[in-house]
This record gives C-alpha cells, structure tokens and sequence, in this order.
C-alpha cells in the first residue's frame, strides 16, 4: 500500500482505504483519488438519513465507483476544478469529443478534471487514462435514487475549495442536474449537441428553454444546430454561443495504400474495386436506409460488368434489430448482398477513411457529423445532403457534392461521377479540417468560456 493510504486516519473504515488506492494513478501518489473519494464518503456518512447497511455497501464498493488515473491536482490561483458530466460512453460522436476534449484541457490548461457517466460502454477505458470517473447508475445503487446521487454529487463538489464549474455534455443529462447545482452557486455549462427536432421528440419543447433560462451558458457545436434551435425554440441569446466541435485526426501508421489493401483482403473484395464508406449507428436519422437506397441506384444506372466493381461499407453499430433487419431483407431481394457491406463498430475506423474513394453521407439530421469532417480531412470526396448537416457548408466549399433530399439517385450520379474521375475536390482537406476543427482549438475556447462563468459567478 502507498504512503497516501498508509496515512489514512484509523477510523476510516478499511474497505475505503483500499478503494481509495485502487483509483489512484500509482505514479501521483493518490493525490487526486484521496481527495475526490475521502470528501464524498465522509458526506455520505454525514447523512442522517443513511442506514448502516448502505454505508456498508458503498464502503465494500467504492472502488467499482471511482477507476481512472488521477493527474496531479493543480492548486494555484488559476486552477479550476471542473465536474465533466457525460450521458454515456460509446464510440459516437458526444462521447468521443467529451473525452477528447478532457484530454486537451488536462494536457494544457490547470483543469482538475471529475468525469461523471450516466453509463457505461467501449469508451470507458479512454476517459479513465484521463480522469477518475464515476458511473452515475453504480452510485444510485447505493444511494436508492438518482436525486440521491445528484444531490450528494452537488454536496461533494460544493465543499472543493477555488474555482469551480459544471460542464454537462448533450442534453441528454436531466436538467435535475442543473437545479441541484445551481442551488450551490456553481456554473453550470451545457453543451448541446442536438438538433431542435431531436430536442423536441426526445426531451420536450420546453427543455432547452428551461436549461437556456437556468444555465451559465448554453454551448451550440455548430452554427447550424444555434441558428435552428434559437429559431425554433425562440430562445434568448444573452447566455447562447456556438463552437464548433473539435476533432483529433488520426494520419495512423499505415499509408492508404496499405489501408487500401488490409480492408479489402478483410472484406474478400477485390484490390482494384472502389470502396464507398459511411459512418454511424445504422439508424433512421444517420440515413442507413438511404445508404441503401443510394447504393441500389448505383447499381442499377452506373454499374457494368465492364466498368469498376464498387463496392459500399457501412461503419457502426445497430441501434434498431428490426430496422437492420429490413434493410438487409431490402439488400438481399436487390441481389447486393455481395456488394454492400456492414461492417459494425469498429476500434479503429480510421483505416476505413484511408481504404475509401468516396464518402456518402446521408444522415437526414446532424449538428455537425464529425464523420464528413474526417473524411474531408483524408481527402475523400463527400456526398451529402443540403441543408440537412452542420458539416454540408464546409463541403460545398469544394470537398464534395450536396444533393436535394431525399434524392438517392442524384447521390447515385455523384458518386459515379467521382469514381469515374469526371469530378475532383480540391487538396488542402487536412489542413483546412485542422484549421478549422482541431482539438486545440476547441480545448482554448472551452478553457476561455470556463474561466468566464467562474469569473462571472464570483461577481454574483
């Protein structure tokens, strides 16, 4: 055992002690895990109203509570602690850049980083390199409640000493979280990475509304999702800003030649044939079953025996059984089971972009779709939709063709069109995408709009 756990009062309970030590990096000595377990167990105990069998379960589960490294604290007068609030932990877009972001911001600027998932999931691992975390849905085992757990949550974080604030990642977290820590004079940040149908079918018409009166600031990830969410919901703009999300491009070891041949030989297709790529959960927003659609038409009006042998991969994980059913009793009554792949989630899907000659992006909705971003980047041609994504007016500054939806054939023809090399795109995609989009980028901004609700809050 560390020195940190050796020095743990003799009435603290063992279980503790050694929880304690078990979410803690050993090379920073317990610093952070101490300090972030010590204060929230000493608050549970606090509680009256707690029995003694639920104190003993949490103290004989504390280290399933809080994994992940823990950086060394930062203490000086510029130091924030910030309370990360994620609403899972998949290979999507929201997860993918909250943890990226955490990384950027522990990386450069003196952020205390306190990761709080609603639930888990493949992603779990990365955001414990970066930060303890907490999954919500353990503690409320625990506590009884999720209103138990928030509350405690707010308790625990009230008693950290210095600047301090909240970011909540979508609008998935329930706005219980922003009344509870509001109630504590902490600024609580939300980043809202949907578009205002989502919004209104999925949380109500009158959520955003209530987060944009309640809120510190209220953050859009793209200029598209601020313009039709302030539009639609008639919001006030005092407290509302759009950044764009950030994205860390991933060049990978092998060249696209490489990739080319490692994805065909693992797709059995040949090493001369086009490969059409696409992205996302397979679902009714991301366009899955346009995807199809778009391919059928391919097939039927540009593809001949003569002629390239395209073939069409699909990125992502299956959402809806029944809907991924359909769509490949659609493929199989086309005679493209041999031509159109589904591939699911995959660890790196980063080969695939270096594989692909073209890009179809046919999500019906999306704030920004980080997916069109990465692909532009690689220098794939991408096709898409007008005015349906926050990425379409970065492609139609010359990385691709946008098309009238839901208009499957036109995406048939510009996809031929770029396969047979009758259109191009233009060169500069890495470096116009980092530019643009760069984690760093992104972790300066967020830091500049922290520092401005702490700033703000103690002026209150």
């Amino acid at each position: 055992m560390d020195d940190a756990a050796d020095e743990t009062p003799p009435s603290q309970p063992e279980g503790i002690s050694k929880a304690v030590e078990g979410a803690t990096c050993p090379s920073e000595a317990s610093a952070q895990g101490s300090f972030f377990g010590q204060r929230l167990i000493d608050l549970f105990i606090s509680k009256s109203a707690r029995s003694a069998s639920k104190l003993e379960k949490l103290n004989s589960n504390w280290e399933k509570l809080f994994e992940g490294v823990s950086p060394k604290r930062h203490t000086g007068p510029d130091k924030i602690d910030v309370l990360f609030i994620g609403h899972e932990a998949t290979l999507t877009g929201a997860p993918i850049v909250l943890h990226e972001l955490i990384q950027e911001l522990v990386r450069v600027h003196p952020i205390n980083p306190h990761v709080i998932l609603l639930s888990d999931g493949p992603l779990l691992d990365k955001y414990k390199e970066s930060a303890p975390v907490l999954i919500l849905s353990k503690l409320n085992e625990l506590t009884g409640s999720q209103d138990a757990s928030v509350r405690l949550l707010a308790d625990y974080f009230a008693t950290i000493p210095g600047p301090k604030a909240v970011l909540a990642n979508t609008i998935a977290i329930d706005r219980m979280f922003c009344d509870v820590f509001a109630e504590k004079n902490i600024p609580y940040l939300v980043w809202i990475h949907e578009m205002a149908q989502t919004i209104r079918t999925h949380f109500g018409s009158t959520c955003l509304n209530y987060l944009a009166e309640q809120a510190t600031t209220v953050i859009f990830a793209s200029s598209l999702s601020y313009r039709e969410n302030v539009s639609s919901f008639g919001l006030k703009e005092h407290n509302l800003i759009k950044v764009e999300c950030g994205i860390r491009l991933q060049k990978g070891t092998e060249g696209p030649a490489i990739a080319r041949k490692q994805i065909r030989e693992k797709l059995n297709i040949p090493q001369n044939g086009p490969l059409v790529l696409a992205c996302g959960s397979i679902e009714h927003r991301k366009g899955t079953d346009l995807f199809v659609q778009a391919a059928v038409q391919y097939f039927s009006n540009y593809s001949s025996p003569e002629g390239p042998q395209a073939h069409f991969v699909w990125v992502g994980r299956t959402l809806l059984q029944d809907f991924f059913d359909n769509l490949m009793a659609d493929i199989k009554q086309a005679g493209l089971h041999d031509r159109i792949h589904f591939v699911g989630q995959q660890s790196n899907p980063h080969v695939y972009f270096r594989a692909s000659d073209v890009f179809l992006f046919t999500s019906r909705t999306e704030t920004l779709g980080l997916v069109a971003v990465e692909a532009m980047a690689h220098k794939i041609p991408v096709v898409g939709f007008e005015n349906a994504t926050g990425a379409a007016e970065y492609v139609a500054q010359g990385f691709g063709s946008l098309v009238s939806y839901p208009d499957t054939c036109a995406m048939a023809g510009e996809i031929h069109a770029y396969l047979t090399k009758q259109k191009s795109i233009r060169d500069d995609g890495y470096q116009f995408i980092e530019e643009k989009f760069s984690i760093s980028r992104l972790g300066e901004r967020f830091h500049q709009e922290l520092k401005t609700a702490v700033h703000a809050q103690r002026r209150t």
